[in-house]
C-alpha cells in the first residue's frame, strides 16, 4: 500500500509521515523525487503512479501539489491522507522556518492561494496537523488496514 500525504505547505505532513514511517519502515518520497524514474517529467510521473499501485511496494509519499494529489486519489493500492491546519498555523510554521516574526508580504498571497486549494480535496482520511501525532498515526494505520482488508474482499 502506498500512503500519500497531501495538504498545504507547512501543515505537518512531513512530521506525521516521518513519525508513521518510524513504525512502518516504508520507502519515503516527497515532492518531485519521482523525476528520477525517466527523462521527462510526464513519463516519470506515469511510471511513478504505476509504481505506487504495485501491491508489493510499501511507499510513503508527501506532496503539496493538489493536482498530483487528485490524480492519485482513488487509485488502487493508494491511501490518501489529507492534513489540514488553520491558515494561522501555516503562517506560524513558515515564520519559524524563515526565522522571522511575520510572513513577508510578497509570500502571503501565494501562500493563501495554495492553502485554499486544499479546502475541498478528497481523501481516504483527514487529520488536523495540530493534533496528537501518536493518535493520528494509530488512526492512519487502522484506516489503511481497513481499506486493505476491504480491497482484498
Amino acid at each position: 500500500m502506498t500512503i500519500v500525504f497531501g495538504g498545504s505547505k507547512n501543515s505537518g505532513k512531513s512530521t506525521i509521515a516521518t513519525a508513521l514511517n518510524e513504525q512502518l519502515g516504508y520507502k519515503m518520497l516527497s515532492g518531485r523525487d519521482y523525476e528520477k524514474l525517466a527523462r521527462s517529467e510526464e513519463e516519470a510521473w506515469r511510471e511513478f503512479v504505476k509504481l505506487m499501485q504495485d501491491e508489493s511496494k510499501q511507499l510513503l509519499y508527501i506532496l503539496h501539489d493538489r493536482k498530483k494529489y487528485d490524480e492519485l486519489f482513488g487509485k488502487p493500492n493508494v491511501f490518501c491522507v489529507k492534513i489540514k491546519v488553520p491558515f494561522e498555523t501555516v503562517c506560524s510554521s513558515l515564520c519559524s522556518r524563515l526565522g522571522v516574526d511575520e510572513v513577508p508580504g510578497y509570500l502571503i498571497g501565494d501562500l493563501e492561494d495554495e492553502y485554499n486549494t486544499w479546502a475541498d480535496a478528497p481523501s481516504d482520511a483527514e487529520f488536523d496537523g495540530n493534533g496528537d501525532i501518536s493518535g493520528i498515526i494509530t488512526a492512519i494505520r487502522a484506516a489503511v488496514q481497513a481499506k486493505a482488508a476491504a480491497t482484498a474482499k
